[in-house]
Protein backbone atom coordinates (compact mmCIF):
# COMPACT_ATOMS: atom_id res chain seq x y z
CA UNK A 1 0.00 0.00 0.00
CA UNK A 2 3.00 2.20 0.54
CA UNK A 3 3.02 1.76 -3.76
CA UNK A 4 -0.57 3.32 -3.33
CA UNK A 5 -0.07 6.70 -1.05
CA UNK A 6 3.11 7.84 -2.99
CA UNK A 7 1.21 7.54 -6.35
CA UNK A 8 -1.15 9.44 -4.93
CA UNK A 9 1.50 12.10 -3.42
CA UNK A 10 3.11 12.42 -6.66
CA UNK A 11 -0.38 12.92 -8.59
CA UNK A 12 -1.61 15.78 -6.16
CA UNK A 13 2.06 17.04 -5.91
CA UNK A 14 2.03 17.42 -9.88
CA UNK A 15 -1.70 18.46 -10.42
CA UNK A 16 -0.96 20.92 -7.59
CA UNK A 17 2.11 22.49 -9.55
CA UNK A 18 0.33 22.36 -12.66
CA UNK A 19 -2.11 24.27 -11.00
CA UNK A 20 0.31 27.32 -10.17
CA UNK A 21 0.89 27.96 -13.70
CA UNK A 22 -0.62 31.31 -15.25
CA UNK A 23 -4.26 30.95 -16.57
CA UNK A 24 -4.60 27.43 -15.33
CA UNK A 25 -7.76 25.61 -15.32
CA UNK A 26 -9.63 22.20 -13.77
CA UNK A 27 -9.03 20.57 -16.79
CA UNK A 28 -5.17 21.27 -16.24
CA UNK A 29 -5.13 19.97 -13.20
CA UNK A 30 -6.80 16.75 -13.62
CA UNK A 31 -5.14 16.05 -16.39
CA UNK A 32 -2.20 16.18 -14.75
CA UNK A 33 -2.89 13.79 -11.71
CA UNK A 34 -4.57 11.30 -14.29
CA UNK A 35 -1.41 11.09 -16.31
CA UNK A 36 0.72 9.57 -13.25
CA UNK A 37 -2.15 7.65 -11.58
CA UNK A 38 -3.34 5.85 -14.90
CA UNK A 39 0.49 5.45 -15.50
CA UNK A 40 0.19 3.42 -12.38
CA UNK A 41 -2.99 1.74 -13.04
CA UNK A 42 -4.52 3.55 -10.03
CA UNK A 43 -8.65 2.71 -10.22
CA UNK A 44 -11.13 4.31 -8.77
CA UNK A 45 -9.66 7.46 -7.97
CA UNK A 46 -11.07 11.38 -7.46
CA UNK A 47 -9.21 14.44 -7.30
CA UNK A 48 -10.16 17.79 -5.88
CA UNK A 49 -8.85 20.79 -5.73
CA UNK A 50 -9.49 24.25 -3.42
CA UNK A 51 -10.23 26.49 -4.57
CA UNK A 52 -11.97 25.01 -7.19
CA UNK A 53 -10.32 26.95 -9.75
CA UNK A 54 -6.63 27.75 -9.67
CA UNK A 55 -7.07 30.87 -12.09
CA UNK A 56 -8.68 32.77 -8.89
CA UNK A 57 -5.25 32.40 -7.06
CA UNK A 58 -3.56 35.85 -5.80
CA UNK A 59 -0.22 36.22 -4.55
CA UNK A 60 0.60 34.48 -1.18
CA UNK A 61 -2.44 32.29 -1.80
CA UNK A 62 -2.09 28.28 -1.35
CA UNK A 63 -3.87 25.62 -3.95
CA UNK A 64 -4.31 22.02 -2.40
CA UNK A 65 -4.69 19.07 -4.44
CA UNK A 66 -6.39 15.98 -2.81
CA UNK A 67 -6.23 12.72 -4.52
CA UNK A 68 -8.14 9.64 -2.86
CA UNK A 69 -8.56 5.79 -4.23
CA UNK A 70 -10.06 3.20 -2.77
CA UNK A 71 -7.41 0.21 -1.32
CA UNK A 72 -9.37 -2.86 -2.33
CA UNK A 73 -9.10 -2.75 -5.56
CA UNK A 74 -5.70 -1.35 -5.94
CA UNK A 75 -4.21 -3.75 -3.17
CA UNK A 76 -1.45 -6.60 -4.43
CA UNK A 77 -3.01 -8.63 -2.15
CA UNK A 78 -6.62 -9.82 -1.71
CA UNK A 79 -8.86 -7.04 -1.30
CA UNK A 80 -10.68 -8.58 1.58
CA UNK A 81 -7.99 -7.22 3.65
CA UNK A 82 -8.48 -3.60 2.57
CA UNK A 83 -12.06 -3.61 1.81
CA UNK A 84 -13.39 -0.50 2.80
CA UNK A 85 -10.24 1.79 3.35
CA UNK A 86 -9.64 4.82 1.16
CA UNK A 87 -6.17 6.15 1.18
CA UNK A 88 -5.96 10.43 0.75
CA UNK A 89 -3.33 12.25 -0.32
CA UNK A 90 -3.01 15.89 -0.27
CA UNK A 91 -0.17 18.24 -1.38
CA UNK A 92 -0.70 22.43 -0.78
CA UNK A 93 1.57 24.89 -2.66
CA UNK A 94 2.08 28.30 -2.42
CA UNK A 95 1.13 30.90 -5.42
CA UNK A 96 3.92 33.36 -5.82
Amino acid sequence: MLYLKQTLTISAFEGARVGLLPGSSPPNVEAQCQFVLSDHSVAGYSISMEPPYPASLTSGDYFRVTVSAPCAPNSLIGGWFYAGKTFSESVELAYH
